[in-house]
């Protein structure tokens, strides 16, 4: 049976038969209108946040990443930052304390394993109505706009919208065998996949109730007077029957730069430690061999971002410098 593996934009991760592709394709524009109208006539729950644009964030042992991480996105525009901590034995603590002092950082300890769905439940219950736009991204990924400078100016366009979904730019070690602590990972890695992959994360509007207790990173759906409404996608079109439409001469308006590897002792690292996700080591070798073999373009177009980064970094060394010296 011929199977639908890529198109122009997009690798598939759900491989489709031809037939099955073909019949989506014909039905979906109609179902794209619909949903495009009813969100334009819901009503719009007007409420003040604490917060406009917030990350959650679950890890594990990620203390050497966290500060780049969290730097860059601050630079985006993020406000605030909900991290999960399960069971880190790492210097974690000392990384993201003065961000805690600020309250820039809400730290929550969750011990259970698996506890990625369950962490994403307790903050969709305990603190969804601090922040107006939440995305569940992790450690290795950095949200990355392609249109516009700062992530206020990209949701702008979107406040109608209960999600949107960003997809996946997967990238893979550029040849290293060792990561190189001395230079930044949106530094050192960029060669990936030519194309966008058909998963990513969403950026869930919190003016919306979510379908289900399953608070998905990948696909949240939410509801609306019984019908439930998927997200959209950063090319403007809804995201059907598992169908990805980027439209004629399309640009995302934004990419999640997944450095899922690093260098190949990351994720040596990254294997032994197991999936918060899933509690297993399924990501195995083979796995990583494929996602490597398929990194055949270079991407830099986060790189407008470096300068301003190192510069941030630095500061933030000068003043624990100057903080430990007094």
């Amino acid at each position: 049976m011929k199977v639908k593996q890529e198109d122009s934009i997009f690798q598939y991760r759900y491989q489709q038969p031809i037939r099955l592709y073909w019949l989506k394709r014909l039905s979906y524009p109609i179902c794209n209108l619909f949903l495009h109208i009813l969100t334009r006539i819901i009503p719009n729950k007007k409420r003040t946040n604490r917060f406009y644009f917030s990350l959650v964030l679950i890890f594990k042992d990620e203390a050497p990443f966290l500060k780049e991480w969290i730097e860059y996105h601050l630079i985006l525009g993020v406000d605030h930052f909900y991290l999960y901590n399960n069971n880190s034995s790492d210097h974690y603590l000392t990384v993201i304390q003065p961000y805690m002092d600020r309250d820039i950082i809400t730290l929550v300890d969750w011990p259970e394993y698996p506890g990625q769905y369950s962490a994403y439940l307790h903050w969709y219950q305990s603190y969804r109505q601090e922040t107006q736009w939440a995305s569940f991204i992790d450690a290795d990924e950095f949200i990355c706009p392609i249109l516009e400078v700062s992530l206020q100016d990209v949701m702008k366009r979107y406040e109608k919208y209960p999600v949107i979904l960003a997809y996946w730019k997967l990238f893979g070690t550029n040849g290293q065998l060792m990561h190189d602590d001395n230079r930044l990972i949106i530094e050192q890695y960029t060669h990936c996949r030519p194309k966008l992959f058909s998963e990513g994360k969403i950026i869930y509007n919190t003016r919306f109730d979510a379908a289900s207790d399953f608070i998905s990173m990948h696909g949240l759906e939410t509801k609306w007077h019984g019908i439930k409404i998927p997200p959209l996608n950063t090319f403007g079109k809804f995201v059907i029957w598992d169908f990805h439409s980027a439209g004629r001469h399309a640009k995302a308006v934004l990419q999640i730069n997944h450095y899922w590897s690093k260098a190949y002792n990351c994720w040596e690292n990254k294997y032994e430690k197991g999936s918060i996700e899933k509690g297993t080591k399924y990501k195995d070798f083979n796995f990583f061999k494929n996602l490597e073999l398929a990194c055949t373009s270079t991407d830099k177009t986060i790189w407008r971002y470096l300068t301003l980064l190192k510069i941030k970094l630095k500061e933030q060394e000068n003043l624990n410098n100057f903080i430990t010296n007094k």
